[in-house]
């Protein structure tokens, strides 16, 4: 819905986030006058509540740790999956009604029917867009992990700006112990951490990590392995990243701690376009390097206070986060964006009324965003238009400065009706200034515990996602978008078996309405409208086994559709990411307290692609450039891949180390990523509904070894 900037609900999110933060502020000068141990005595009385993540999507199971200085049990089970080369983030593609995607730039996984850039990811409470370097792996280096929450459909909580998952990363506190420091080096990465108290009420931790692909340049023939995909196009240097985490912490002896945080990442690569090069075929402007270079920094400063013997907590941060993406290619061409955010959020929960927990948290953002701009943008989004290569038809250059203002609201009561009924409610509220748009999200969830080993929870609501700036600048955009939306219904089953085992079930249903379609040509003179809707509806099947046991992991099975239409043109729009059908196992055994060995094997239908139809001589040249089809309406052969790793881990007086090999894609199967036309190339058989026309396929690198060492002292 359009707001005008008049109107009441701004006036109201505004006045209502002063007198939050008003109430933080004053609750932070608020002296405590409980002793230690009268503190301590009191916490021995206090009710058990409702606990938030009850009723959220349990996706591992697992029984969180109480000290805030160590990785929960149900996170932790993720670092030893096999393929995830240590990364707890990459693990995530391992669970049900995940999909990793095919495609540049596109690192974030597909949740339920969305596309990666429908998803948001929060670390510490504030939101991030970064989470995944161009390589594959995160920004968060796992020693600094205390928490991963997986949100797939229908989730609770203060989450917004999104209509896929939700990535929620909890930064754990500094140990109070001793100076200690880890080393980890592989063939694929290497990462140094060093960790300490520093008095008795103060710790820190540092960390730094850095990718190791750039290092085999000179041993990878490079130029070999491009022109196999594609003819005229040459990679000079694999993408090279790096990232840093640090916390600082102050505790005193009444639940009361200060924090303070930097972390940030940086990712380059670079490589050239030949003249022989379809793209510079089209554009003589292409021919010579292209470079990628993005990176961000954020700093952020926490206050918390736990009176456990109120049932009360709340808190306050401040943070700041700057960041820059910029692209550059060819002769003078160029998108570069940056940008600067400003936080301050707050948040005050309470017990009442002994079965009910109120929670209010409210969050204000300005950012800055500036664009330099030489570019020809592309007549296409990432999802439904057809033929979506790297130009368009007209040059654009231009420089502009965005301003953005965006106050938001939470409130939730989480009640324990009776020992069986637990329920939510919650709404969150905001407003969007460059948009002079606001939105109004009303959620809910129901969870029944019919015996003590069985549960049923039913959740549904309403979310939103703002526009890319990119699709709002003037003139390659519209500032007359509004919010793309979303409802979500979610139905989940659980059953506790004997000796650890657990099955489950969640079935989903997403429709969504105002999707951004950017049109072929111009339409009342908008090239972008909120056109498109759709519906994603599938089921997750999951049977997993506790990490207690020596023998742990899952299977899990998925179903799904996902469709998008035109209601003006009643036309079908094939979704690049739909897959129907997914299979994956991920297990592992503990032999004994030095030797551990897991597998993931993944079977899936392959992604939707736009196939090449045909071929035709370019009008400025005598060269043969390709001709398309229907957007995405082709699907790759189902795809299937095993990956394996063994650990080995011992102690010796105070240094703990461990050795560990990992293989992905221990099979070498060659699962078709991407047909590319090359006129060097063989011409397909037929019995791959490609006729007559000279393509690669693409299948990637194939087997990838790697061996890693980690010691701690």
């Amino acid at each position: 819905m359009n707001i005008p900037q008049s109107f009441s609900l701004y006036k109201v999110i505004r006045v209502l986030l002063i007198l939050h933060f008003g109430l933080a502020f004053q609750l932070l000068a608020q002296p405590i006058v409980e002793s230690k141990e009268e503190k301590t005595q009191k916490k021995a009385q206090i009710k058990p509540t409702v606990d938030e993540e009850t009723l959220e999507e349990t996706v591992i199971v697992g029984t969180l740790v109480d000290e805030t200085s160590r990785l929960s049990q149900s996170s932790g089970r993720l670092f030893a999956t096999a393929g995830a080369v240590n990364d707890p983030l990459r693990s995530i593609f391992a669970l049900p009604g995940v999909i990793q995607p095919s495609g540049w730039r596109l690192f974030g996984p597909v949740v339920h029917g969305s596309a990666p850039q429908d998803n948001n990811y929060f670390i510490n409470g504030l939101p991030t867009q970064y989470l995944y370097h161009l390589n594959g792996s995160s920004v968060i280096s796992p020693f600094v992990l205390k928490n991963i929450s997986l949100k797939k459909s229908a989730y609770q909580g203060f989450y917004y700006d999104a209509l896929g998952g939700i990535i929620d990363i909890q930064f754990r506190e500094p140990k109070f112990q001793s100076l200690s420091l880890m080393l980890d080096w592989s063939l694929l990465e290497a990462s140094t951490f060093v960790e300490s108290a520093l008095t008795e009420n103060t710790a820190f931790y540092a960390g730094y990590r850095q990718s190791l692909l750039q290092s085999y340049n000179e041993l990878i023939d490079l130029k070999s392995i491009a022109s196999k995909k594609a003819s005229g196009f040459t990679i000079n240097s694999l993408p090279k990243s790096s990232n840093y985490q640090s916390r600082f912490i102050w505790q005193d002896d009444y639940d009361q701690t200060l924090s303070l945080t930097f972390f940030g990442a940086r990712d380059s690569s670079e490589s050239i376009f030949q003249e022989d090069n379809n793209l510079v075929i089209k554009d003589n402007a292409l021919l010579g390097k292209a470079s990628i270079n993005k990176g961000f920094d954020a700093q952020m400063l926490e206050w918390r206070s736990d009176q456990r013997n109120r049932c009360f907590s709340t808190f306050l941060t401040l943070a700041h986060r700057s960041s820059e993406d910029k692209t550059d290619y060819g002769y003078e061409r160029f998108v570069n964006q940056s940008q600067r955010t400003f936080f301050i959020k707050s948040g005050i929960d309470k017990q009442a009324f002994n079965n009910h927990r109120l929670s209010f948290q409210g969050i204000y953002q300005k950012k800055q965003v500036d664009f330099d701009v030489n570019s020809k943008v592309p007549n296409c989004s990432s999802s439904f238009k057809a033929d979506c290569a790297v130009l368009g038809p007209t040059l654009y250059t231009f420089k502009k400065s965005v301003l953005i203002h965006r106050p938001i609201l939470y409130v939730s009561d989480h009640w324990a009706a009776s020992a069986k009924h637990r329920l939510s409610f919650s709404l969150v509220a905001g407003f969007d200034s460059y948009l002079n748009e606001g939105f109004v999200e009303p959620r809910f969830a129901w969870l029944w515990l019919p015996f003590n080993d069985i549960h049923l929870k039913v959740s549904g609501g309403l979310y939103s996602g703002f526009p890319d700036l990119l699709q709002l600048i003037e003139p390659i955009g519209s500032q007359a978008l509004s919010v793309e939306k979303s409802t979500h219904l979610a139905v989940a089953m659980a059953k506790v078996l004997e000796s650890g085992w657990r099955i489950s079930s969640t079935i989903y249903y997403k429709r969504l309405n105002d999707l951004i379609f950017i049109h072929s040509s111009s339409e009342n003179g908008k090239r972008l409208s909120n056109s498109v809707e759709g519906n994603a509806y599938g089921i997750d099947l999951m049977l997993e086994r506790h990490l207690s046991h020596k023998l742990n992991g899952w299977v899990a099975l998925s179903f799904s559709k996902t469709q998008r239409f035109d209601p003006k043109t009643k036309n079908n729009l094939f979704f690049q990411y739909d897959k129907p059908v997914i299979f994956k196992a991920a297990w592992n055994y503990q032999f004994n307290q030095q030797w551990r060995a897991g597998f993931k094997w993944q079977l899936a239908s392959g992604h939707r692609y736009t196939p090449i139809v045909g071929i035709e001589n370019q009008e400025s040249s005598d060269r043969k450039v390709p001709v398309f089809g229907a957007q995405n309406s082709k699907r790759y052969p189902m795809t299937h891949q095993l990956d394996f790793r063994v650990d080995y881990s011992k102690s010796y007086n105070l240094i703990d180390w461990e050795l560990y090999f990992e293989v992905l894609n221990l099979y070498n199967q060659s699962n078709i990523t991407a047909y590319r036309f090359n006129s060097q190339s063989d011409i397909l058989s037929a019995e791959e509904e490609i006729k007559d026309i000279p393509l690669h396929k693409d299948t990637g690198l194939g087997i990838i070894p790697s061996v890693g060492f980690k010691i701690a002292f």
